[in-house]
């Protein structure tokens, strides 16, 4: 089984557990169906959360991706996290090649947390 970053199990642990479960049942004492429908309910449940945390995940990237796009050809300025320094400028263009959208501005990487202020 794998715990992932919440530290909860994903839906293939749970169909796991479930079929461990049908494997090692008494067979003078099974699984009634209602208890069976009451896990598979749980189990698409947990599909149908986890499918919605993708699309919502998804949704945040392009989103920060558009907001660094509308911000080409602006001035911005703010303080970089990496030498506490000012930095004032237009916004070149967008890198989209890390996990997050970052701007460049005077030639330098600034993610959208850094800045601070946006002008024409």
């Amino acid at each position: 089984m794998s715990i992932d970053a919440v530290g909860s199990l994903g839906k293939n642990d749970f169909l796991k557990l479930m079929v461990t479960q049908l494997k090692n049942q008494n067979p003078l004492n099974p699984t009634n169906d209602t208890q069976f429908i009451a896990e598979l309910a749980q189990f698409s449940a947990l599909e149908a959360s986890q499918n919605t945390n993708t699309s919502v995940e998804a949704l945040v990237t392009k989103t920060s991706q558009m907001q660094a796009g509308q911000l080409v050809g602006k001035t911005v300025s703010g303080i970089l996290r990496s030498d506490s320094s000012a930095f004032v400028g237009v916004v070149q263009y967008v890198d989209l090649s890390g996990a997050t959208p970052k701007v460049v501005v005077n030639n330098k990487l600034v993610s959208l947390d850094e800045i601070k202020y946006i002008g024409n």
